[in-house]
């Protein structure tokens, strides 16, 4: 028996990651969200208002793991310009091609733990749901090169989707804020 002729790509990440790598196809995120149970679509609208509360208009803002662009276009007037990271160039064709974002906005496709940026490149630094769980043995890296590309004084800032439904859970409501 030989090798298959097309073998499902794997990330090097591992994990979680080669699930996505799997399943890059033109719109498969967001069917995700539109068929998510309310209490997930309700975190996901916590989410966007925690980081506009957050980034109340910041400079340069990097978003790590920005997928097809979700929260860059929902955040686009919350920062002067967006620089969206994922490692998956398929999701970020998806981005430029469904989403209306800021003409400033930029998209790189590069590993978090291997940023192509320079120094103190950004205001504050992003990264949003899971994507932090799916970095495998690069998540030590991961948030060492997000302290590295943000600037002194500047912020980094991560939410993820269990905290906003713990706290609807809790309150019926969400009132999370703050950052790093």
């Amino acid at each position: 028996m030989g090798k298959p002729e097309n073998p499902a790509p794997v990330s090097t990440l591992g994990g979680a990651a080669d699930f996505f790598v799997q399943h890059t196809q033109p719109g498969y995120l967001d069917a995700c969200y539109e068929c998510a149970p309310p209490r997930i679509q309700a975190a996901l609208v916590d989410e966007v208002e925690f980081f506009r509360q957050v980034l109340d208009g910041s400079g340069r803002a990097l978003e790590l793991g920005c997928g097809n662009g979700r929260l860059l276009e929902a955040l686009g007037a919350s920062a002067r310009q967006w620089v969206g990271v994922d490692f998956l160039a398929a999701y970020l064709r998806d981005a430029r091609a469904r989403r209306r974002l800021a003409p400033s906005t930029t998209l790189a496709a590069a590993q978090a733990g291997q940023l192509p940026f320079a120094d103190a490149a950004f205001d504050v630094v992003i990264r949003a749901q899971n994507t932090l769980g799916l970095l495998g043995e690069q998540k030590l890296p991961t948030v060492q090169e997000a302290v590295r590309v943000t600037r002194p004084g500047g912020g980094r800032c991560s939410c993820s989707i269990l905290s906003f439904l713990w706290c609807r859970a809790q309150s019926g409501t969400c009132r999370c804020t703050g950052g790093d």
